[in-house]
């Protein structure tokens, strides 16, 4: 069986279970950590659990064992919940971004690992270390670039635009009142999508970005003409070092060795 489509026929059910399903009763029970509340939610994510693998893979639903697993993973799933409920103290809101962030990391980590489970794939590690194996060349293109696009190429605008930055004729120009390394941020996400739409061979999705950053900052760029020159320049030179990693990692791409 295939442990791809297994893993990913659990993870719809996760996400479903967690963030379409959910109701706000049982998410407010939670944090009261209520039994009830879990049981619900464990009940739901084993259902939706179950629903998915006979919509996708039924033929792993034939063994016991399967079931058994599925139980596990919803009891387990709850146990994760209850642990990050406890850490967060109670608190009326969703929590910190890290806790989220682990609390998820650790459901997609069990999820993988009943998955192999229910594939019976007898050593799901050495099989994923021979995959990540014939993937290493791409990844590490992959992996430049995008350190490249994002941090480097970012520095490196710092300073090409320190001067420009400077000459700024007004402080409202230059926005203090704004969010803290916001441009920084969204200097990054500009060029992580834009490399994305190269690699991906999507230069409509390219001149999206540009175009939404610009309508986005349309009235900031009509309060003067230096900051509107300002802005330019740093977003075409953003774009530019985007496009050029993004061409020459596909170059790299297209004459690494089949895997």
């Amino acid at each position: 069986m295939h442990l791809l489509t297994i893993t990913l026929a659990l993870l719809l059910a996760h996400l479903v279970g967690d963030f379409v399903v959910q109701r706000d009763r049982v998410v407010a029970g939670k944090r009261r950590r209520s039994v009830a509340a879990y049981l619900e939610h464990a009940c739901a994510h084993l259902l939706l659990s179950e629903l998915a693998l006979l919509a996708f893979v039924p033929a792993t639903l034939s063994p016991p064992r399967t079931h058994a697993l599925l139980v596990g993973l919803a009891a387990t799933h709850a146990l994760l919940d209850l642990a990050k409920a406890r850490s967060e103290g109670g608190a009326p809101t969703s929590g910190t971004a890290t806790a989220f962030l682990v609390d998820q990391v650790l459901h997609l980590l069990l999820l993988l690992g009943a998955a192999a489970l229910i594939a019976e794939v007898a050593t799901p590690l050495a099989a994923i270390a021979a995959w990540l194996q014939r993937q290493a060349a791409p990844a590490l293109v992959l992996a430049t670039s995008y350190c490249a696009a994002l941090f480097a190429a970012g520095y490196a605008n710092a300073v090409l635009l320190a001067p420009f930055a400077g000459r700024l004729r007004t402080a409202d120009e230059a926005d203090p009142s704004g969010l803290a390394n916001a441009g920084k941020y969204i200097g990054w996400l500009e060029r992580f999508l834009v490399l994305t739409a190269v690699l991906v061979g999507s230069p409509e999705a390219a001149g999206l970005v540009v175009a939404a950053k610009s309508v986005f900052r349309f009235g900031d760029i009509k309060e003067g003409r230096a900051f509107a020159e300002y802005f330019l320049i740093g977003t075409f030179l953003s774009v530019s070092e985007a496009v050029g990693i993004g061409l020459a990692a596909r170059l790299l791409l297209g004459h690494l060795p089949a895997a």
